[in-house]
C-alpha cells in the first residue's frame, strides 16, 4: 500500500472536494492512517484526520465509532 501514496492522496482530495463523498472520505482516512504512521508521515497523517474529524458525523454529540478509529 506505500508504494500507492500518490493514489491515497488523490482519492483524498476527490473525497474531501466539493464533489467528493465525506463518509468516503472519512473511511479512507481512517484506512489510511496506518499508511502514514508507518511512513513517519505524521504531518500528513494529522492534516487528514482533522479534515475528517471535522465532517465525520456525530450521534448526539458522542464521537462515531469511525471517529474513534481515526
Amino acid at each position: 500500500m506505500a508504494v500507492q501514496l500518490d493514489d491515497i492522496r488523490a482519492a483524498l482530495h476527490w473525497a474531501f472536494g466539493p464533489d467528493g463523498d465525506p463518509s468516503l472520505a472519512v473511511d479512507l482516512t481512517s484506512y489510511s492512517s496506518s499508511i502514514w504512521l508507518s511512513k513517519a508521515l505524521f504531518a500528513e497523517c494529522h492534516k487528514w484526520t482533522t479534515r475528517a474529524a471535522s465532517v465525520a458525523p456525530s450521534k448526539d454529540g458522542q464521537a462515531t465509532e469511525q471517529q474513534l478509529l481515526i
